[in-house]
């Protein structure tokens, strides 16, 4: 054979194991699309640059272009840097690689979650493409945190209950036991991992306790009372609730101390008894109502005040029928209201009625508040109203200092204030002379002496007086002085009420001296002042405003501010109006026109609301410097055209030297433009020779 022919079967065996990968690498592909089929998340293939070359399905909510071309984009940025680092990696290493990352869904943009699960697409030592399997795990998610939720919150009520939690096996031997069971019973959470059931509780040591348990485990749950016994020995009753199995084989009870809640049953019971007592034995009326207004208790002396029966009062539907105004008081007891001694009229079984000092408070009770009534007949009192009006005189004119005196103007009382104020001792004032001890004298009317004697009964007298304070300060008081009057009307002292004037003194006199001051203003300013309401209106001027706009002030008074502008002008007045109440001030030139029609120009400057809806304007008539400064403007032109234009050369020089100007013809015959000039630190520098320039400064010196 040639050589040639020596390589045939070399080749034709390459060639049949070429074809028989390749039929295997189909049946391996028809396998893989009918696993990805079967396989309810998608599968996705990327090649190296992590572009998606293939992918099965797609995931509700997420489109096949953003799945196909912008893959990274879906998910959530955090997770970006974490997921392309685990791809690199299954390239890297040639090893399958999982990560969890988030995503939100295109259509309504709900968070997801994605566990990534990557393998290398070949066996090679360079695979060229990694597989991909994106399983939804967003539920999983869910119930982990809920999971995690759940045990925490388990945890912290285990933790920080303060009934006593046990978990015990199926042979009654504890397992765990939380903190407050620990420290209720004295031991260390590592002496109860020790000890059973019959070590705690005593009746589980008797001979029925291992059938106790078993009806226990058999029934499920069980809950009752019991005692317990504590480290030391002691016992103590308790509650408890126990359910079995809460997981297989694990076993809880929740148990609370009782012991003082039992003592405290029997201390409300004495309690009760007590306070049955007392409601029974007070000497006014006492008597509750539900939230109806239905009567509910009531003691002796509500029955004795208000003449009802006991079946009567139990044959009443409402409380309210004991009182004249009877819708009133349903409403105040059926809107729960409170208050104390509001006095209200009764109405007896006779229809006779009679007053009632009445007190309501809400009493809060295990089956709802009642409406609580203190009930006390105060007809007695009806008598003495008079004597009380005197006291209720002194009560409401209390508003400041207050001095009683009696006719011979001996101190009987004084209030705090009026103690404070003259800076006394009520005992060392009482019964003495008020004028020499208090340190007052009478400053208005000028010349007044003491209160007139001839002031009636009833009568008052007012004046202001000048307190001499321990300090050396003074202090002006206004004082209202009564004549008292005893029960046969006569003449039977005086009540002196005293308010601080002194600020108010002191602000008068300010205010006089600044209203002078500001009426010397307004009146003689040369510059015009107008002051203007909201409507646009004048509401005075001073008389330069009025003299110089050729009004009188009243004439001014009746005009807006549109009436002194010129026809033409009407629109910009409101326009500038507008501008200057929304801005808050404004300055610049207007013209306004004069009664006589003639036009002039001002400049202004405006304030708005230095009182509410009062504007300020100050304006002065610039016509005179504007004519001014136009005939300067004349007058510089002309000089300067003469200037420019002279034949002759000629420059000017400041003072110091510095040339200032230089018309056309002395640049013509220096050959130095004007520019160049002025760049001279002096006239001088222009000659050649230092001989020229000292004769120059010798000139000009």
């Amino acid at each position: 054979m040639s050589q040639q022919n020596e390589g045939k079967p070399a080749t034709t065996s390459l060639h049949a194991e070429v074809a028989a990968l390749r039929a295997e690498n189909a049946q391996l592909r028809e396998q893989l699309r009918i696993l990805e089929r079967l396989v309810p998340d998608p599968v996705i293939e990327l090649d190296r640059e992590l572009r998606v070359k293939n992918f099965s399905r797609l995931v509700d909510g997420f489109s096949a272009d953003s799945v196909k071309f912008r893959w990274l984009e879906l998910v959530e940025l955090p997770d970006r840097a974490k997921i392309v680092e685990m791809f690199g990696q299954v390239f890297a290493e040639h090893r399958a690689a999982s990560v969890t990352v988030g995503a939100r869904r295109e259509d309504n943009g709900q968070p997801m979650r994605f566990t990534v699960h990557a393998v290398p697409g070949d066996d090679s030592e360079d695979p060229q493409s990694i597989v991909v399997l994106a399983r939804d795990a967003t539920e999983e998610h869910k119930l982990l945190g809920q999971l995690a939720t759940q045990r925490a919150y388990f945890q912290a009520i285990f933790e920080q209950a303060t009934d006593m939690i046990l978990l015990f096996d199926d042979d009654m031997r504890c397992i765990e036991a939380n903190p407050a069971l620990a420290a209720t019973l004295g031991y260390s959470a590592e002496e109860l991992g020790s000890l059973s059931l019959p070590d705690l509780f005593p009746h589980m040591a008797l001979a029925d306790g291992p059938e106790r348990w078993q009806a226990f485990l058999a029934k499920g749950s069980l809950r009752g009372t019991a005692q317990m016994r504590r480290k030391d020995s002691t016992l103590f009753d308790t509650e408890f609730r126990a359910v079995a199995n809460i997981m297989p084989g694990v076993h809880m009870s929740i148990t609370r101390d009782i012991s003082a809640q039992q003592q405290a049953e029997r201390e409300v019971a004495q309690r009760r008894a007590f306070y049955r007592a007392i409601f029974e034995s007070v000497p006014f009326g006492l008597g509750t109502a539900d939230r109806d207004g239905r009567p509910v208790a009531w003691n002796q002396a509500m029955l004795r005040t208000t003449g009802y029966s006991e079946a009567e009062l139990q044959a009443t539907q409402r409380v309210s029928d004991f009182f004249v105004d009877a819708e009133r008081v349903r409403r105040i007891v059926t809107d729960n209201i409170e208050f104390q001694g509001r006095e209200l009229e009764m109405r007896r079984p006779d229809g006779t009625t009679f007053p009632a000092r009445v007190s309501l408070a809400l009493v809060p009770l295990p089956d709802g508040a009642q409406t609580l009534a203190i009930v006390e007949d105060v007809s007695a009192e009806a008598k003495m109203r008079a004597d009380l009006e005197f006291q209720a005189r002194v009560l409401a004119t209390m508003h400041e200092a207050v001095v009683v005196v009696d006719k011979d103007r001996r101190v009987e009382y004084l209030n705090d204030r009026a103690r404070t104020l003259f800076c006394v001792v009520p005992g060392d004032i009482m019964g003495q002379g008020a004028y020499g001890q208090l340190r007052w004298r009478v400053a208005e009317p000028a010349g007044a002496g003491e209160a007139p004697a001839d002031v009636a009964p009833g009568g008052n007298w007012s004046a202001q007086l000048v307190v001499d304070l321990p300090d050396g300060t003074e202090r002006r008081m206004g004082v209202t002085a009564t004549r008292r009057r005893d029960r046969s009307g006569n003449d039977n002292g005086w009540i002196a009420v005293l308010h601080d004037v002194t600020a108010e003194h002191h602000l008068a006199d300010a205010l006089a001296t600044q209203s002078a001051h500001l009426e010397a203003i307004f009146e003689h300013a040369a510059d015009m002042i107008l002051l203007t309401g909201d409507d646009m209106r004048y509401i005075d001027v001073n008389p330069a405003a009025a003299a110089t706009l050729g009004y009188t002030v009243e004439e001014m008074r009746a005009l807006a501010v549109t009436d002194v502008f010129p026809p033409m002008e009407q629109a910009t007045a409101l326009a500038l109006w507008q501008a200057f109440i929304a801005e808050g001030s404004q300055a610049g030139e207007v013209q306004v026109r004069r009664k006589d029609g003639t036009v002039i120009d001002v400049g202004y400057r405006a304030v708005a609301n230095i009182l509410p809806g009062v504007h300020l304007s100050i304006m002065r008539d610039i016509g005179e410097r504007k004519q001014l400064e136009a005939d300067l403007a004349r007058s510089e032109a002309y000089y300067r055209a003469i200037f420019e234009h002279a034949p002759i050369g000629m420059g000017i020089s400041d003072p110091s030297g510095k040339p200032v100007a230089w018309n056309a013809a002395m640049a013509q015959a220096s050959g130095v433009s004007d520019a160049d000039v002025r760049a001279l630190d002096h006239a001088a520098d222009l000659y050649a020779t230092p001989e020229e320039r000292e004769r120059l400064l010798d000139l000009l010196v």
